[in-house]
């Protein structure tokens, strides 16, 4: 049987979701031990990627009559601001 289309965007938003959470999880940990600006940024990116994941993933089981568009633009925006949040904390003195 092929892999649809929509199979693999749910595993793949699923994969994100709980990765983003496992390596939130930890550096928000390490934060709380070292208490470094950076790593708290880090942290909040993190967030924003399982965030993404986490649309996604509501979006292909549960949403898909509610304005997947949105749902879809969204989950980009938060991808976008999580990349902006990684180079925030890698360019930072």
């Amino acid at each position: 049987m092929p892999v649809r289309p929509h199979d693999l965007e749910l595993v793949v938003s699923l994969g994100i979701l709980l990765l983003s959470v496992g390596l939130g999880t930890l550096t928000y940990l390490t934060w709380r031990r070292e208490r470094e600006r950076r790593l708290a940024i880090v942290t909040v990116a993190y967030v924003l990627f399982a965030l993404r994941g986490l649309a996604v993933v509501l979006e292909e089981t549960f949403l898909m009559s509610v304005r997947p568009e949105l749902i879809d633009h969204l989950s980009s925006l938060f991808v976008l601001l999580g990349l902006l949040l990684f180079f925030v904390a890698i360019a930072r003195d």
